[in-house]
């Protein structure tokens, strides 16, 4: 028969201890515990996240993935974390224990687009394709009437965010995903510019009625019928004689690679023409390659961002994570070795795994 024997209070001395703690603001360590990862274990990057994490971090999974180089369990982990019950993905969740916000287009505050679409690119191809069939569902539950969408979920559609998750909707499977795509693309065709010669192929931005690089170079990765990443082409076929009357995809790729060897592979910064958007430049590039159409633009756009490596990868003192998870893909697409990337030669893939969050 077992005898029941008084067992020691072991709560006594540690509500003690607690309450020591609290008094003087010392931190305590109990015997045997380990020492607590930090909040953001896993997140590439040292920059506040609050406006960009999720999106960072997608990029550069996207771009591990690219160049086949593993990408550590932590940081798939924390985008996975990151998610909203329903699927979607706001810019950064400081607690994953409170309810996302729902999306508030007037006050820009809640899931997003973006992050969405681009996440469920990420956790697809880092191999976790439930959570990206999620992200794909509260995509498509929030496609507006024009067949578009806005960053914030809900919000005007634009042709940046609807061609991102065009792109995203690529790669995904079920039941109205392809209807979801020819509605995203029946609004993109509405976005280009009057076309009145040749070379007016570019999409707008809302309200501008004129050609926009960056709407133009990210919508053309989904126009051309893609998610990321994707196999290098083959080959790149002719834009010569590109006209108003050709197909969509030709007339963007048109737009993108002209405007690539225009500015020589810089892009102006709509903010200060006098900076380089190499954002943008990383996505024209990306684009074209996607369309496998704009030889000459790609080779522009490389030469620019491999004798801008640093610029274009650091920001602030800090290593721009979704910068060099672009230049990966850039690197992949074009048949350069990510190691080894530009002038001076650099390591791509060391300078973001160093970057992650312990």
């Amino acid at each position: 028969m077992r005898r029941d024997v008084p067992r020691p209070d072991w709560s006594r001395p540690l509500r003690a201890l607690c309450a020591l703690a609290i008094a003087t603001g010392t931190a305590i360590a109990l015997p045997g515990a380990a020492v607590a990862a930090s909040p953001d274990a896993g997140l590439f990057g040292a920059a506040d996240p609050t406006f960009d994490g999720v999106f960072r971090q997608s990029v550069a999974l996207l771009g591990l993935r690219a160049v086949d180089a593993p990408a550590p369990a932590p940081a798939v982990q924390w985008l996975a974390a990151q998610q909203c019950l329903d699927g979607s993905f706001e810019a950064y969740r400081v607690s994953i224990r409170t309810i996302c916000r729902p999306p508030d287009p007037e006050n820009f505050t809640g899931p997003d687009s973006n992050s969405t679409a681009l996440a469920a690119m990420a956790l697809r191809a880092q191999g976790q394709p439930g959570n990206a069939q999620r992200a794909i569902g509260a995509l498509m539950a929030s496609q507006n009437a024009d067949g578009g969408w806005g960053y914030i979920l809900g919000s005007s559609s634009e042709a940046n965010s609807t061609g991102l998750v065009l792109s995203a909707l690529y790669g995904a499977q079920g039941q109205g995903v392809r209807q979801a795509r020819s509605r995203a693309r029946a609004y993109l065709a509405t976005q280009q510019v009057d076309c009145s010669k040749t070379g007016d192929f570019g999409l707008t931005f809302p309200p501008s009625k004129t050609a926009n690089a960056l709407a133009s170079a990210q919508a053309l990765i989904g126009i051309a019928g893609t998610d990321l990443p994707f196999a290098p082409p083959a080959a790149y076929g002719s834009l010569a004689g590109t006209t108003c009357a050709s197909a969509m995809k030709a007339k963007v790729a048109a737009y993108v690679s002209d405007l690539l060897m225009r500015t020589r592979g810089r892009i102006p910064s709509p903010m200060d023409p006098a900076d380089v958007d190499w954002n943008a430049t990383a996505s024209a590039v990306i684009g074209l390659g996607a369309a496998s159409l704009g030889r000459n633009g790609v080779q522009a756009g490389l030469q620019a961002l491999q004798a801008n490596v640093a610029a274009s990868t650091v920001s602030r003192g800090n290593v721009a994570p979704a910068s060099v998870g672009a230049l990966l893909i850039v690197a992949d697409i074009t048949g350069k070795d990510p190691r080894r990337f530009g002038t001076p030669a650099t390591d791509l893939v060391r300078a973001l795994l160093s970057s992650m969050r312990r």
